[in-house]
């Protein structure tokens, strides 16, 4: 085995550099690259999907070049598709560990309480169906009254006769006098 004389000097270790001349930086590994994969995770969740406003993000954030920022982006929607396949008892788990977070939660106001107990009650099906009732009316546009039929203009001389007579008629309730005279 050869050993090296003390007195000669070593030149310098040589660092990697890209081809502009930056040096590489260390590779961010373990809990760090989860917690930073997570974060364009949720960078995705609220909406910023495209590549190029993503890299930027990533550059400003951890000054890394377009290739690493690639990767982060490519896991963090690997983990997005992962939630997708996720059963609806999966879903529905993690929506209601969610909302009791909202709800044990010191700093949450009395508001976002209870929008998240109305949430958990929706979701454990608390919640009473709920019928809703309305009533339409709907009204006939008015026609100059000599545009309607005969037979119309009749019915309405009739109801107008019946009012002024003091009886109380419907206008539907009228139908044809012919058919209440043959009684």
């Amino acid at each position: 085995m050869k050993t090296r004389p003390k007195d000669v000097d070593l030149p310098p270790p040589i660092t990697p550099t890209y081809p502009s001349g930056k040096p590489w930086k260390k590779l961010c590994k373990g809990e760090a690259l989860e917690a930073r994969i997570r974060l364009v995770e949720s960078w995705m969740r609220r909406g910023i999907l495209v590549r190029s406003v993503l890299k930027k993000k990533i550059k400003k954030k951890w000054d890394l070049e377009w290739r690493m920022a690639d990767i982060y982006i490519s896991r963090a929607r690997d983990r997005l598709l992962l939630h997708l396949n996720q059963t609806k008892e999966e879903h529905r788990a993690n929506s209601l560990a969610f909302y009791e977070g909202v709800m044990m939660n010191p700093e949450a106001n009395l508001t976002e309480k209870i929008r998240a107990r109305e949430r958990v009650d929706k979701l454990l099906g608390l919640e009473q169906p709920q019928q809703i009732q309305a009533e339409i009316t709907a009204r006939r546009a008015s026609l100059p009254v000599e545009e309607l039929p005969l037979e119309e203009r009749r019915r309405l001389l009739e109801v107008i006769r019946s009012k002024k007579n003091g009886e109380s008629t419907h206008l539907l309730e009228l139908g044809d006098s012919r058919e209440r005279d043959c009684s």
